[in-house]
């Protein structure tokens, strides 16, 4: 991940290479964290009254039989979700030594953006499958004749809440001198392709860059299959 943060001149201050390398390696040990639309499956070992298959609302929350109060379970880790599901079992249900599983069926509907030189900017359902930089170009069509591809930009909300941006030569990832610029995108990631012309590289810094990327104190943009609009990314 090193190598990846080598920005051109579009970045004054690209997120630092330490930085980027220390996210990844977060990232990798904290796990999964449960989100809205996940599918949640209780299998209790001994009474299967207290078995469901709970879905997390969108306030991130789960119902669960002999428990009263609903649970939050959305950016948890299963482990986590089970340790607290153990304790109020045995403190509301008096289940004194819980035996239960607790299994992901279901993933709702992660997503990654995809805009500026593209055929179809919007956004990419992911679902529960890894895809690249150069998939996600794919999926938006490809990119086009005026797209700046050896400098293109990569926005993404690191594991401790910080905006981290970072370029890919995907250059180098087409002609083999660096397949590992083809990074694997995280959900909710923003890809954003910039234009090669110089005369129109200004406007389109101005329009992405310094108005619309999710920067703190800032609009944030959402592409949906061609039209733009400004909101906050969840």
């Amino acid at each position: 991940m090193a190598g990846l943060a080598g920005c051109g001149p579009l970045l004054e201050h690209p997120t630092a290479p330490v930085d980027i390398q220390a996210d990844a390696q977060h990232y990798a040990q904290r796990g999964y964290l449960i989100q809205t639309g996940d599918q949640i499956f209780i299998r209790h070992l001994i009474d299967a009254d207290y078995d469901v298959l709970a879905n997390v609302a969108p306030d991130g929350r789960i119902q669960v039989p002999g428990i009263v109060a609903p649970v939050k379970v959305r950016d948890r880790t299963v482990e986590d979700v089970h340790a607290e599901l153990a304790r109020r079992y045995h403190d509301e249900s008096g289940i004194k030594d819980p035996s239960f599983a607790l299994d992901l069926k279901a993933t709702g509907a992660p997503y990654v953006y995809v805009a500026g030189e593209v055929q179809r900017p919007g956004y990419l359902d992911v679902g529960s499958q890894e895809r690249s930089v150069l998939q996600a170009l794919a999926a938006a069509g490809g990119w086009l004749p005026t797209a700046r591809t050896h400098e293109v930009l990569v926005v993404r909300q690191g594991v401790e809440g910080k905006q981290l941006i970072f370029s890919v030569d995907l250059n180098h990832v087409l002609n083999g001198s660096d397949l590992e610029q083809n990074i694997v995108l995280r959900p909710k990631d923003v890809v954003l392709v910039p234009p090669s012309d110089v005369a129109s590289l200004d406007r389109w810094v101005d329009q992405y860059i310094r108005q619309a990327l999710p920067i703190p104190g800032q609009a944030s943009i959402q592409y949906v299959y061609g039209s733009t609009s400004t909101s906050n990314i969840p």
